[in-house]
């Protein structure tokens, strides 16, 4: 499992192994609030075999995550011509 504190770092990993094995990468989103009241958001993508985890409770990553969700939906989403 790798981690990551740098999204720019997380996303280009991400699209990476994704662009690699289109079929076996999968990609979890999970947002939960703690105790304390923080939110937090946890992005996963893997392929059985490389984990690449960013957590974030910044409200200013959540437009990079926006970005990051569009760029998954075309990848899954284009046909191989």
């Amino acid at each position: 499992m790798v981690k990551t504190d740098d999204f720019n770092t997380f996303a280009t990993s991400a699209l990476s192994l994704c662009r690699a094995q289109p079929d076996k990468v999968r990609y979890v989103t999970k947002y939960k609030t703690a105790s304390d009241g923080k939110s937090i958001l946890t992005l996963r993508v893997t392929d059985n075999t490389t984990c690449l985890v960013f957590k974030t409770s910044k409200q200013e990553d959540l437009e990079k995550v926006e970005r990051l969700n569009k760029a998954f939906l075309q990848l899954m989403s284009a046909s191989d011509l």
